[in-house]
């Protein structure tokens, strides 16, 4: 037999096995149709009912294969559900920080923009407050200045009626200020040292501007004598000396009683010019307790003798003038 021949054999032997194998695999084929056209028959033929039951059943199948294993599912869920909602809870509380945290930044800021607003509104009204009360001095100052000043003295106290101004005593009595030249009178002391050896005449309130019209010299209330001097006697000489009340600056009248004559004005509007008391101390005109203990007054010479003599007699009488 030829090559050729034998290769033409061999494909037809392959032929009819492929053929076989074809028909082969169409039997199997419409056999599972077959089985499957049965079972979609027997579905059908089962129905509603029958696919609720088997799910039914699968379901019941599947749990009593679960048992313990979906307890334990259930509380994994649980425990993851519980997770996320942990985790949920700290994102909140994170976010929550954040907004705090934000707020808070923002009402330092706001506060600190505040406060230095504050500072700079108390600042502004402080320089504000300062210029205005540094241009009041000012403007003070120039009106103060458009009034001059001058030294003028007052009674430091109230200064009796008769009160000799004497060196030890013009510091208790004067004392000094400073007013307006247009207010000071063209006869107020200029100077303490004025008034030194004067006396006053009327009592002066404490407090009141001193002006020369105030004091008198002595010189003038011993006009009248030709030439005057001071005679001395002691209280206890003289029958009656007003009680010891007599001050320095006083005027009195002494009067001389005799039997043979009567009583009689001697000498009118004698002027006291200093009392003592029993320590040989200067009683001051303010003094209204201390008993005059040595009485000076002013006499004219020629009537010393005459006065001296009258003590001797003990006939003089002495009134003191209250005006």
């Amino acid at each position: 037999m030829t090559l050729s021949g034998k290769i033409r054999e061999k494909k037809g032997k392959k032929g009819k096995e492929g053929k076989e194998r074809e028909k082969k695999g169409k039997r199997e084929k419409k056999g599972k149709r077959e089985k499957k056209g049965k079972k979609g028959k027997r579905r059908e033929r089962k129905g509603k009912e029958g696919e609720e039951r088997e799910r039914r059943e699968r379901r019941e199948r599947r749990e009593r294969r679960g048992g313990k294993k979906g307890r334990k599912g259930k509380k994994r869920k649980k425990g993851e559900e519980r997770k996320r909602k942990e985790r949920k809870e700290k994102r909140r509380g994170k976010e929550s920080e954040e907004v705090f945290t934000l707020g808070k930044e923002k009402r330092k800021t706001r506060g600190q923009r505040s406060g230095k607003l504050w500072t700079g509104a108390i600042l502004a009204a402080f320089t504000a407050a300062a210029a205005v009360y540094i241009s009041m001095l000012q403007m003070e100052k120039n009106v103060l200045e458009g009034y001059e000043k001058t030294e003028v003295y007052l009674a430091a106290c109230e200064i009796p009626a008769g009160q000799v101004i004497r060196e030890e005593n013009i510091e208790t009595y004067i004392r000094e200020v400073q007013m307006d030249t247009e207010l000071v009178p063209e006869t107020a002391l200029t100077s303490p040292e004025q008034v030194l050896g004067m006396t006053v005449p009327i009592g002066i309130d404490s407090g009141s501007l001193l002006t020369m019209g105030m004091f008198q010299e002595m010189d003038e209330l011993l006009a009248g004598m030709e030439h005057p001097v001071v005679a001395g006697f002691r209280a206890d000489d003289l029958f009656q000396v007003v009680g010891g009340v007599l001050r320095a600056g006083d005027r009195i009248h002494i009067y001389s009683s005799e039997e043979e004559e009567g009583t009689f004005l001697v000498w009118e509007d004698v002027y006291v010019q200093q009392v003592f008391d029993s320590g040989g101390n200067v009683i001051e005109s303010d003094d209204k307790t201390t008993a005059a203990q040595r009485v000076n007054i002013y006499l004219d010479k020629d009537e010393v003798e005459r006065f001296y003599t009258g003590l001797e007699k003990g006939s003089l009488r002495v009134v003191r003038d209250w005006k």
